[in-house]
């Protein structure tokens, strides 16, 4: 299961990070008594060719706590809450007692040990069986825009996808009211303003409706198709109207009209 840092050093950088996800590579190897490497997680002395971790149980929980939002974060918060919604108490036990015994009849879940490859099939067989609108997320306690760990588990708990909706609501709401609205104090220029008032009239519209008037005029022009191999001569009040009855391309039927193409299909046209 997950265990706690020892590590000074991790303790500082989860208290000053501010991203969601830290990278681990950027964790380098520790000199305590400076002759032996420590493990970056427990500070025990490693052993042998062990460059950073002493066990795979510190890589699994360095993951948990640099990636909250994956799978190893999430399971590690499953049994934090007691795999329960922590607003609601919707029970995720059985989804995951029935995810576990899906996944442990293969040969390489047979092993007690938990590792990284097999968490993350875990987690993926434990989402697919829970119903999509109590799906469980992974919600800060505290909001990050408003001084909250992002990394960790300390600051982090589960929440159905129906709750987790209603507190991000809340927290917006409390966000508004300590820091006020992004757009208070902004000097519009007039000419931003005008655009800000034609745009909410409908010039957009209107001038996105003049450009496709430009652009397929000639959709709109009567035509007549010539059949080259029977010589038959059809009249259409529009080029969209010959396309549908002759089962052609519309554009292609324009680049004949402005010649750039000869023929579609054996089909030829010409303007009355």
């Amino acid at each position: 299961m997950y265990k706690p840092p020892k590590n000074p050093q991790i303790e500082e950088i989860t208290k000053s990070f501010r991203g969601r996800t830290y990278r681990l590579s950027d964790l380098g190897p520790i000199k305590l008594d400076g002759k032996r490497k420590n493990c970056v997680w427990c500070l025990k002395p490693l052993m042998g060719s062990k460059h950073k971790w002493c066990s795979h149980g510190c890589i699994v929980s360095a993951l948990s706590w640099a990636q909250p939002n994956s799978g190893y974060g999430l399971r590690v918060l499953l049994y934090k809450c007691g795999f329960k919604c922590c607003d609601c108490g919707f029970s995720y036990r059985s989804y995951f007692e029935q995810a576990f015994s899906k996944v442990r009849n293969r040969h390489w879940f047979r092993h007690p040990r938990m590792r990284s490859k097999r968490i993350e099939i875990l987690i993926k067989a434990f989402r697919r069986l829970v119903p999509r609108d109590v799906r469980p997320e992974v919600d800060h306690v505290d909001q990050v825009s408003l001084g909250g760990q992002t990394i960790g588990t300390e600051n982090l708990q589960i929440l159905c996808a129906k709750c987790h909706k209603l507190k991000t609501k809340k927290d917006a709401k409390a966000r508004l009211a300590v820091k006020g609205s992004p757009r208070k104090g902004i000097k519009f220029s007039e000419s931003h303003r005008a655009a800000m008032s034609r745009s909410r009239k409908g010039f957009d519209s209107l001038a996105r409706k003049a450009h496709r008037e430009a652009i397929y005029e000639t959709n709109r022009i009567p035509v007549i198709a010539v059949n080259l191999s029977t010589g038959e001569q059809r009249e259409f009040s529009s080029c969209s109207e010959a396309a549908s009855a002759l089962g052609l391309q519309s554009h292609n039927i324009s680049r004949i009209l402005k010649g750039e193409r000869k023929r579609h299909k054996g089909w030829t046209f010409k303007r009355p």
